[in-house]
């Protein structure tokens, strides 16, 4: 996910209006869709070639002595690495980063469009006497949980003050 929303930006960097610095919906469409495909050729298909060969291992638990293949993901990576060469890591790539650059492009499309649709109808929520919204809920709604904690600290407190059980280090003090 950290290649996607890089590349997405990045790519979105270099699309955005050299004046303005807008972006449009179409560039926005076109950096998810480079992003997914940034994704699709740096990650997502290396690990979908190590999952399908793990998942498509014939190995039966009723025979003990059936040996799998590829004991976890590592050694299934170390072992199409050493079989077959660094290429069959990106078997099917251009059917991932299809489907990775389509999902992308549609999914920070839609993104950027409702947020920005959300913040045009949600009203200003900054400045001074936003930070201190809410805070009448909130302290009803904290201090009897606190006054019940202190209450019962201070009860255990002076149980254990009052009382002559020996404690390792001393008497008991705060």
């Amino acid at each position: 996910m950290a290649i996607r929303f890089t590349s997405f930006e990045a790519y979105k960097r270099m699309l955005a209006d050299k004046e303005t610095g807008s972006v449009t919906g179409k560039a926005t469409f076109l950096a998810g869709l480079a992003a997914g495909v940034t994704e699709a050729v740096a990650v997502v298909t290396p690990m979908e070639v190590v999952k399908i060969r793990l998942q498509g291992q014939y190995h039966s638990m009723a025979d003990p002595l059936d040996v799998p293949k590829y004991r976890n993901a590592a050694h299934a990576l170390f072992t199409v690495l050493r079989e077959e060469g660094i290429g069959a890591l990106w078997r099917g790539v251009s059917l991932t980063a299809l489907r990775q650059g389509s999902n992308q492009a549609v999914n920070f499309t839609a993104y950027t469009e409702f947020k920005e649709m959300l913040q045009k109808w949600q009203p200003e929520t900054e400045g001074f006497h936003a930070f201190y919204k809410g805070i009448t809920p909130r302290i009803m709604r904290v201090a009897p949980g606190q006054a019940v904690t202190f209450t019962v600290y201070e009860f255990l407190k002076e149980k254990l003050e009052s009382s002559n059980i020996p404690y390792v280090g001393g008497k008991y003090e705060e």
